[in-house]
């Protein structure tokens, strides 16, 4: 595990896990309201799945949907809505 930081303490959650030279981290709506949640420094390489009220019908039948629905990390924001989750895979460069 490794250490996150973030301003919204009381609105959104993060955790991350390093592995085989890529971090997951999973960003949290903790609010009934929607968070936009700022990842400086994201590589171009960085890939998000979102889960919200709309995608957990779909995921609760598909055990492998946030694989399924990643798609890039267009620009360093990520809007969540209400509860929603988020995981964003970032590759680490290599060290020689």
């Amino acid at each position: 595990l490794l250490s996150v930081g973030t301003s919204g303490a009381d609105a959104i959650a993060t955790i991350a896990a390093e592995k085989d030279w890529r971090v997951t981290l999973w960003v949290a709506n903790l609010t009934s309201k929607a968070q936009s949640v700022k990842l400086p420094d994201a590589p171009s390489s960085a890939r998000i799945a979102l889960l919200g009220a709309e995608q957990f019908e779909r995921a609760a039948t598909d055990p492998n949907f946030m694989e399924s629905t990643a798609r890039p990390l267009d620009d360093q924001f990520i809007s969540l809505d209400a509860y929603a989750v988020a995981r964003v895979d970032l590759d680490l460069p290599f060290s020689t």
